[in-house]
């Protein structure tokens, strides 16, 4: 036999073995209004092997034409093979509250816990959505609270201007 057609062969039977492996498993299904919809970026694990994400949807209806969207945290189950637990760390509230909404792509985590985001409206600015002002989104932090069981503070860095009709989505 060849050395090509072993080394073929040999291949074949390490891809194969890899591929078999793979499972996937819903670690959690979201609901909407309160909870989260529309999971979007990937998410990111701290020490403790908690997942962080966010949600574009879900959370507030205050975002009208859509709702604002969320920043979520899945622990893992006590026990191999339970259910793993969502927390919903922050509801945005959008441009009238001057907060961001719709938040996008994948968060950051520092050393210290702090998550850091975009979302694709909200914030100061004045871009426009379906004849409305959606503002033109914000970057922002989420602190983790100093007691367990507090509350999650959120702290905006800066509002995105970018053209007055244009989508900021697009641009972050």
């Amino acid at each position: 036999m060849s050395r090509i057609a072993v080394l073929f062969i040999v291949f074949l039977t390490l891809a194969s073995s890899a591929y078999a492996d793979w499972k996937e498993k819903v670690l959690y299904s979201f609901q909407g209004i309160p909870d989260g919809s529309l999971p979007g970026g990937g998410v990111v694990f701290d020490k403790a092997g908690n997942l962080y994400g966010v949600t574009a949807e879900g959370g507030s209806g205050l975002c009208a034409p859509a709702q604002c969207g969320i920043v979520y945290q899945l622990s893992p189950p006590e026990q191999k093979g339970g259910a793993w637990t969502e927390t919903v760390l922050y509801v945005f509230k959008g441009q009238k509250y001057g907060d961001g909404s719709s938040p996008a792509g994948t968060l950051l985590i520092d050393s210290s816990g702090n998550l850091y985001g975009g979302t694709g409206y909200g914030g100061t600015g004045d871009c426009m959505l379906l004849g409305g002002t959606v503002g033109c989104g914000t970057v922002y932090e989420l602190s983790p609270p100093k007691e367990k069981g507090g509350a999650w503070t959120e702290r905006c860095f800066s509002a995105l201007e970018v053209a007055r009709t244009g989508n900021s989505r697009e641009r972050l």
